[in-house]
Order: C-alpha cells, then structure tokens, then sequence
C-alpha cells in the first residue's frame, strides 16, 4: 500500500507526491502499538515500537531526497526517481521483517540500488572504487550470517522467526558470526573503511539514505539478534563495548581533522554509531529505546547536513572547509540553519540527541 502511494514519483506526477507521503506517515501512525506487542502484518512481516519509528525516519528522508534537485533532465530525473523508490520498498520491508531469511536477502538486496547510485551519479573517477569496497565489505561479512541462519533453522525445525532460539552450550562462534554483518554495516570502528568512500562519491540523495537508513538496518539487525539470544552474545558484548566506545573517540577525532565537509560528517556518523553499539552491548530493554531515539536523531541531522553541503557545493564547487568559510559568513540564513543542524548533531540540549545519550549513557554503566 505504501509503495502503491509512492508510484507517482518515478511518473513526475509531482502534485500527488506531499499528499502521498501524509498519507503514509498517518497510516503509520494509526498502525502504532501502544503497548511493546508486535502488531503481525503477515507471516513474515510484523510491527513494534522499534520499527515503526524508524519507517516513519525512512518515509520522511524519502520524501525529502525526493525533492533535492539533481539534475534538470528528466531522464535522469526519472531514473533516479526510480531508483529511489526501488530502495524504499526494499528498506520498508527489511524493517517490517520477521523472519531471519527474509530479513537476510532484504539486507543484502539494498546495496544493489546504492552501489548503483554510486556508480551512476558519483562526482569523481574514483566512485568504482567506493562501490566496489561496499560490494566487497557487504557481501563478504554477511556470509557468516547465512550460515548462522542455516544452522538455527536446522537447530529450530526450521523456524527463523525473530525469537528466542535453542542454543547449543558451546555458541560463542555462532553468536560471533551473527555479529559480523551488523557490525560491518553499522559500521564499528576497524571495519568503517567503506563509509568514508561511500559518501564522498555518492550523490547527496545516496548519502542522504545511506546516513540516515542504511547504517540504521545494522543497528536494526544487532538490537534484534541482541533480543534473541541475550545469554549467548554476553561474553562477546563485554569486549565489543570497549571496542566502540575506543573506536567512537577515534573516529570524533578524525572528524576533527577532515578537511573534507562529507567525510567530517561521515567520520560523526561513525562515532554515533559506536555509541549505540556501546549501549546496546549491555543487553538490556532500556538500551533499545535510547538507540531507537539516537537512531531517529542521527537519521534527521545527518540527512540535514548533507543536504546542506550539496547546496553549499552548488555555490562553491568545492566541499573544503576552509575554502566555504567565507561563502557561509556571507549568507547569514544560511550560516543559521547549518548552526541549528550541526547543534542538534552534538546532542546539545534541548534536542533529543541529550535525551538519548545521557539514556544510554546509564545503560553503558549498567
């Protein structure tokens, strides 16, 4: 039905598209559980107050991308269009997932549209590689999770439902191998390279949905496996909380050396979500709701600021910091609203970033 809405897009049926778009957001508003029962859709697919926020993120930075101008010839315009939506549909539905296989070739599926993206619209020659290390790095870490998945149905009688399952004693290898796919897509410190490439070649709607969306289907994947098999995954959570933790402080400190506007934004992202891999190693119920808030946050600034230095390249033709101070002190509305995103971006209060640190920041100590 959702998608139904959004057909109009690809058509340039513009008109239609704000109207779309409302009647998505109150359609997920009215599906909203007031209690932590999931609301079941179908076999496969369900919602709970952890996915339906984030649907709400991915039907507004859909409906935003959809707006930025890209380029004034409608083919391309089209394909993007389509591409766009090709990538909501399979986002939608990996956050509607209840089953572990479907919830897998969803994961996988959406790195085809993004790689494309890259490929097709990047700014440099350098985009085929930025591409191919996303391939690479996605395709490579998310084989341990099938054959984890395998190997629970076998142990399951082939129930992969996202629910509590039988472990053997010895299931330290298998709850590290479920780990690595969230892990690289989040992505943790030591295994971030690709994310870096990623958003200095893609184009500023693919940095958009790869900040705000795409990142969230690891911490989506980890806050559901973390749910599942609490007992097993305590041991490995200890040591991945140092890690994050470490990693989040380095990469706050290579933000602050990027010359580069995306990569300095792409290396916050990191330390973000290094942040919420700490809170969601403690395990507990109250971690999952301060990441689904931090989450929604980091989705609406980090989507912000990139499309604010689209619009500030358009201007300048270059990305560089130091050569686009001047260019901001000269447009005071503009130099405002940069204030205001990278503001909420810090968690200064009194957004709800504040909020949802300060409720991780308990869980960590827990």
């Amino acid at each position: 039905m959702m998608t139904l809405m959004l057909i109009c897009l690809p058509l340039s049926m513009w008109t239609l598209s704000p109207l779309s778009i409302m009647l998505i957001m109150l359609t997920l508003l009215t599906l909203y559980p007031p209690y932590c029962f999931p609301l079941p859709i179908h076999m496969s697919f369900m919602t709970d107050m952890y996915s339906l926020p984030i649907l709400i993120l991915c039907t507004w930075i859909y409906w935003i991308s959809s707006f930025i101008p890209i380029s004034p010839n409608l083919i391309t315009l089209k394909q993007m269009n389509l591409c766009h939506l090709s990538l909501f549909f399979i986002l939608t539905l990996s956050f509607l997932a209840h089953s572990l296989i479907t919830f897998y070739i969803l994961f996988e599926a959406s790195i085809i549209p993004i790689s494309y993206m890259i490929l097709k619209w990047g700014y440099q020659p350098a985009r085929t590689q930025a591409a191919l290390s996303l391939l690479l790095y996605m395709v490579c870490a998310s084989l341990p999770l099938l054959l984890s998945i395998l190997f629970l149905a076998k142990l399951n009688n082939m129930s992969l439902m996202m629910t509590s399952y039988l472990l053997p004693p010895s299931s330290l290898m298998l709850s590290s191998f479920m780990l690595i796919a969230p892990l690289v897509k989040i992505p943790m410190y030591f295994i971030h390279l690709w994310l870096p490439k990623a958003h200095v070649e893609a184009p500023v709607t693919g940095s958009m949905i790869l900040a705000a969306l795409l990142l969230k289907l690891g911490t989506y994947l980890l806050m559901r496996i973390s749910m599942m098999m609490p007992w097993a995954l305590h041991p490995i959570m200890i040591i991945l909380s140092t890690i994050s933790m470490w990693g989040g402080t380095m990469a706050a400190i290579q933000a602050a050396m990027q010359p580069d506007m995306k990569s300095l934004i792409a290396y916050s992202s990191i330390a973000h979500m290094s942040f919420i891999v700490a809170s969601l190693s403690s395990l507990s119920l109250y971690s999952s709701e301060a990441s689904t808030i931090m989450m929604i946050t980091h989705g609406l600034t980090s989507s912000c600021l990139f499309a604010f230095v689209y619009l500030i390249y358009l201007t300048s033709s270059s990305r560089a910091l130091a050569l686009n101070k001047a260019y901001l002190w000269a447009c005071p509305p503009m130099l405002f609203q940069l204030f205001l995103a990278v503001f909420i971006n810090m968690s200064a209060p009194p957004s709800t970033g504040i909020l949802a640190e300060i409720y991780m920041l308990t869980t960590i100590h827990q």
